[in-house]
């Protein structure tokens, strides 16, 4: 079996926008969260604000994703500018347009669901320009912290994983353990497979997990316990 650890990029080869880069004052804030992500092949990536990096994890670590832009472009919409928050592209080259929505500009309508203050606007604004907009309010960012935990715990192992000589090999040697066996825990793994240092079968298998090609019922870590199989 071979492992095929390339994402298909329909529409993230010859990407339709690029990032704004940061202002110096932006840069000072005391509140930019960087770094290389896996999706974008190591990109440094950089966002204001604790929810920007939120949804970016989610986004990096969402297999169908394969091309992310952060800050794309900005929207007009009446006598504002609005800046979206990021571009993505799916596997099957479906674009989305992501606004992230701050508490102080959302309000609840009568059934307690909120929505921005000048949705209307925007959506109206976004149908003229053809953008397939998408509003996600910070604070509902809060029911996906299993997610975001665990991405965050993952990435450095998966970018440790693009930095291994022997990361093809071993991702075939994962596989073929699980089609085997189906589903093992993580200490099932490690000893199937102790021709090879645990802690690259640890970051191999993050790698992995990140492609999509393989899936556990992890929650926020990874455990000694924790359940994989082939996805």
């Amino acid at each position: 079996m071979t492992a095929d650890l390339a994402r298909v990029e329909p529409c993230a080869s010859s990407r339709p926008y690029q990032p704004r880069t940061l202002t110096l004052a932006e840069m000072k804030s005391c509140d930019v969260h960087s770094y290389r992500s896996p999706t974008e092949g190591m990109r440094l990536m950089s966002v204001v604000g604790i929810p920007a990096i939120a949804q970016l994890l989610l986004l990096d670590f969402e297999p169908n994703i394969v091309a992310i832009v952060e800050r794309p472009r900005v929207l007009r919409a009446g006598s504002r500018s609005y800046e979206i928050s990021f571009w993505c592209c799916e596997r099957d080259g479906r674009e989305r347009m992501l606004l992230l929505v701050p508490s102080s500009e959302s309000t609840r309508n009568g059934n307690g669901r909120r929505y921005h203050r000048e949705a209307e606007a925007l959506i109206d604004a976004a149908k003229e320009a053809q953008l397939p907009l998408e509003f996600v309010h910070a604070s509902e960012l809060r029911a996906h912290e299993h997610r975001i935990a665990l991405a965050y715990r993952l990435l450095p192992l998966v970018q440790t994983a693009h930095r291994l000589s022997n990361r093809l090999v071993l991702s075939n040697a994962i596989l073929d353990v699980l089609v085997r066996f189906h589903r093992v825990r993580f200490s099932q793994l490690t000893a199937a497979l102790d021709g090879y240092a645990a802690a690259d079968v640890h970051c191999v298998l993050a790698d992995l997990l990140h492609r999509g090609m393989v899936v556990s019922d992890a929650a926020d870590r990874l455990l000694r316990s924790t359940n994989f199989e082939k996805a």
